[in-house]
């Protein structure tokens, strides 16, 4: 039987729009996350634009990441990153997450991205593209409207993280200002 935490009910609540649902179910919720933005650089370009959450209770510390990276294979030469390291409750090591995704609004990354990727230090990552109409709904929604992130380890243990919007204005500043000078045409 998989064990939930009040967040999964959040979750929900978020998905079906109930705005007193959510309030309801955020009254057991893990605190709200530090949000940090993110800008990758690789020799002097910006590769990645996005945000880093780090959600704590108690002895349980989730960090999260989601980005949007630059990639000229995809249609929209974009992909979207979301990344997370769960440990275990015994703090020997770290959980492995079989299931990832970010819903904000009515936008999921859960079917294209696919099942997360083992990375470097208890790291799961699961990465994929949106369309373009999803990909602009998807940012705009997490950055005014929140989102949850849900998680699944390998014994069937859930957790969805409440992320609450809207961001703070110096966050979304930032996001705006790196994902704008990321795809600006270099000067010639």
């Amino acid at each position: 039987m998989k064990s939930h935490t009040p967040l999964v009910a959040a979750s929900a609540a978020f998905a079906c729009g109930s705005m007193a649902a959510l309030a309801a179910a955020a009254q057991n919720a893990l605190p709200e996350p530090a949000v940090e933005p993110l800008v990758l650089m690789k020799a002097g370009d910006i590769e990645a634009c996005g945000l880093a959450l780090t959600f704590i209770s108690g002895s349980e510390t989730i960090a999260t990441q989601f980005l949007l990276r630059k990639d000229d294979k995809a249609e929209l030469g974009t992909r979207f990153v979301l990344s997370a390291s769960w440990p275990k409750p015994d703090a020997a090591g770290f959980r492995t997450v079989t299931a990832l995704s970010l819903t904000a609004g009515t936008t999921s990354t859960g079917a294209a991205f696919g099942a997360p990727v083992a990375r470097n230090g208890g790291v799961f990552e699961a990465s994929g593209t949106l369309p373009a109409t999803s990909s602009d709904v998807m940012m705009r929604d997490l950055m005014i409207g929140g989102a949850v992130i849900d998680l699944q380890d390998q014994s069937g243990e859930q957790r969805a993280l409440a992320i609450p919007g809207p961001m703070a204005q110096s966050i979304r500043a930032i996001y705006l200002n790196c994902a704008g000078d990321m795809f600006r045409p270099d000067p010639a």
